[in-house]
């Protein structure tokens, strides 16, 4: 004798008829599909099965608080597919509406007769999660509605504050506002939101002439930090000539990078017409001294040069100037460091600038190189100084703390 299998396809999805008249008198249903396969994993379709289904309450196997049947039985489709609704059957044990759903955890046992009778050869039982509790939701109804005198015994019992102890009721609120990476409340206290640990710096490459156009875009400092192009390449311009208005900086360090300990910015090999054309690398940190004392920092750097034809490479702390190239021409493989004095108590701003290198001849045209490189672990701080990803906000070159 061929025995035959049940399979749960879909489960059951509850869902509340909700009567105008009023919720008490909602009727509930909880639709539930499967599909029906004999003993050799064939579908048994377009056949009737006499199907059983109980709500086993507490345990797998509990008491059953709702026991129906069906009839006419339902019939399997030409896919194998039974569909029910538990609730509109032929109640045999207790009511689906009176089942108290907050005294779970509830069961489901199917049971089932592929021939269409009642000998229920098949059976499986799984636990009712989560989704038959909507069914919950109407017994709000019938929850207890505390009255004001009994919210407050209540909180007065249970150690809550039910008056205002100092007689000031708005002592105890304060404002937020933030500044770079902390967040401040009026009445003191703070605390600093977490940001990248690791170097970080804010660069840009940019060219200044054109041999047949002239100075790129006529010319205009407002779009090269401050610097006119013609002063960065035929004017010995540095760092330190950059503009104090950082909205004016942020519109010339438009591209952001992340070192380790060293940091290839720039290695460029690049053709060029004249001694008019050039190229500059620019970099900048923001740098913070968490003490109060100044703190030494000393990069080393590979740069680029070429004073004979007003091009020099320099760094800036703050807008001052600390190290230019002077009357250095250069070649591919200069390097400078320089110690740098980053002040107590305050975010710092330091600017590299590197033009290009001493030109060699190949007619009609020239070779050059436009380097900016930090090695020798550079970007390893010193303890007291950190790296502060602020430009988008910064204010000024130096913002003390």
């Amino acid at each position: 004798m061929k025995k035959s299998c049940l399979i749960f396809l879909i489960g059951i999805v509850p869902y509340l008829l909700i009567s105008l008249s009023g919720l008490a008198q909602a009727p509930e249903k909880m639709s539930y599909q499967a599909v029906i396969r004999d003993a050799n994993g064939d579908l048994v379709t377009n056949h009737d099965v006499g199907m059983r289904i109980s709500i086993l309450q507490t345990t797998f196997d509990g008491t059953p608080v709702y026991v129906e049947i069906y009839n006419p039985n339902p019939a399997t489709n030409v896919n194998g597919l039974i569909t029910i609704e538990i609730g509109d059957g032929i109640p045999v044990t207790g009511s689906f509406s009176a089942i108290d759903w907050a005294q779970g955890p509830y069961y489901i046992k199917t049971e089932a007769d592929p021939t269409g009778g009642t000998n229920y050869t098949i059976t499986g039982t799984a636990q009712l999660l989560s989704v038959p509790y909507a069914l919950h939701a109407k017994t709000v109804e019938n929850d207890k509605v505390l009255t004001e005198q009994e919210v407050d015994a209540y909180v007065a019992n249970n150690g809550y504050l039910t008056s205002e102890m100092d007689g000031d009721s708005s002592n105890e609120l304060q404002s937020l506002s933030i500044s770079h990476d902390t967040i401040y409340l009026t009445k003191g206290g703070s605390v600093k939101i977490p940001g990248r640990s690791g170097p970080v710096y804010y660069w840009n490459q940019f060219d200044t002439y054109h041999n047949n156009s002239g100075w790129l875009m006529n010319n205009n400092d407002s779009l090269f930090g401050g610097v006119y192009p013609s002063n960065w390449t035929d004017g010995n311009y540095r760092a330190e000539h950059m503009s104090t208005d950082m909205n004016i900086i942020r519109t010339l360090f438009t591209r952001k990078g992340y070192g380790g300990t060293n940091a290839n910015i720039v290695s460029e090999v690049y053709h060029q017409y004249s001694s008019t054309t050039g190229k500059v690398t620019v970099a900048l940190f923001r740098i913070r001294n968490t003490t109060s004392n100044d703190i030494v920092w000393k990069p080393y750097f590979y740069y680029t040069c070429y004073a004979s034809w007003s091009e020099l490479a320099g760094v800036s702390l703050n807008h001052e100037p600390t190290w230019n190239s002077g009357s250095i021409n250069s070649g591919i493989n200069n390097t400078a460091s320089v110690s740098l004095s980053i002040p107590a108590n305050g975010i710092s701003t330091v600017v590299f600038s590197s033009t290009s290198s001493e030109a060699y001849s190949l007619s009609p045209m020239h070779i050059r190189a436009n380097i900016l490189a930090f090695y020798h672990n550079s970007l390893d701080l010193p303890d007291g100084l950190e790296y502060v990803d602020d430009l988008d906000t910064a204010t000024s070159w130096f913002q003390s703390e």
